[in-house]
């Protein structure tokens, strides 16, 4: 998803430059990222009072994506648009049904989350060398 933030509104990218997106150009619109991720931020976290956070949330371009204002938060989110299938064992689903219900989500939701928290974790650690893992760690985490 591409999130464009107005030239006005350029103090707060540094705060946003967090979230694993990344800057892609400079446009005299303004800075355009590169979002594989949704994310949520607070009008405190932007620094910004309700009156300024809602006109950065109506200045924001998403595509690819859809954003939401909540009360104090901005949400902004990737629309899922492929499909993958996959089994898992019976008592995996329960874990993460209870994983669903425990976080308010739905089991779709949930599995996002935890997917894109094991991608970013990822990321995170990619560049660095990785001791190679015995067969007992890939078959059980």
């Amino acid at each position: 998803m591409r999130v464009i933030i107005p030239k006005k509104w350029s103090r707060v990218l540094p705060i946003l430059e967090e979230f694993h997106i990344e800057r892609v150009r400079e446009t005299e619109d303004g800075t355009e990222y590169d979002a594989p991720f949704g994310f949520g931020v607070t009008n405190r976290q932007l620094g910004l009072d309700l009156q300024k956070f809602r006109e950065f949330v109506d200045d924001i371009r998403v595509e690819g994506g859809k954003k939401r204002r909540k009360k104090l938060w901005l949400f902004v989110t990737p629309i899922s648009d492929h499909r993958i299938t996959l089994r898992l064992p019976k008592k995996w689903r329960s874990l993460l049904e209870q994983y669903a219900k425990d976080r308010g989500e739905t089991l779709a939701e949930a599995i996002r989350d935890a997917i894109g928290n094991a991608l970013i974790q990822w990321l995170e650690t990619r560049e660095k060398p990785e001791a190679p893992r015995t067969k007992q760690e890939t078959e059980f985490g």
